[in-house]
């Protein structure tokens, strides 16, 4: 502001701008991409430690370079493909089972959930438009307690909250 004010006072009424103004960059754009790339829950201020630039410019930059920000889904684990050709095998089986004599009818089953207490919030991160970012671990180190509930084809048989070792 004060050069454009002693600009004006000199008789320079020109609201252009003079070429070569500011300080040209020497920030390459390249390993900044592939850094993002390569492991696209990076934050900001951490690529701007690890380019020694300022995290206004890793912003701008990602921002140049089509970059959106958008929040990841938890995914709290991976199933391999043994995995998922063991769960077939398993349900299978159990229809198998099923069809030989009628068990399914008067089996009781459970089930059990954490309830957080905690409000976990996602983390945004940085994708190309179009892409859906990868899934990131859960933290599960909060205030929590576990949900427990039995039912049988009838309906819900019995329920309980564990909390701090407690039965509620």
């Amino acid at each position: 502001m004060q050069e454009l004010f002693s600009r004006f006072k000199s008789g320079d009424t020109s609201l252009e701008e003079k070429p070569g103004r500011g300080r040209p960059s020497d920030f390459d754009d390249k390993p900044n991409l592939a850094t993002v790339e390569g492991d696209e829950s990076l934050t900001t201020r951490r690529l701007a430690d690890n380019f020694n630039v300022g995290h206004s410019t890793i912003l701008r930059r990602l921002k140049n370079l089509g970059k959106i920000w958008k929040l990841a889904e938890w995914v709290p684990y991976e199933f391999s493909d043994n995995n998922k050709a063991e769960c077939v095998q398993i349900c299978t089986d159990l229809l198998q089972r099923n069809e030989r004599g009628l068990f399914l009818k008067d089996t009781i089953t459970a089930d059990e959930s954490w309830l957080l207490f905690r409000n976990l919030k996602r983390k945004k991160v940085c994708v190309s438009p179009g892409i859906s970012p990868k899934g990131i671990m859960k933290d599960m180190h909060c205030k929590k307690a576990m949900r427990r509930v039995w039912w049988a084809r009838s309906g819900i048989t019995h329920w309980e909250i564990l909390f701090n070792g407690i039965c509620y």
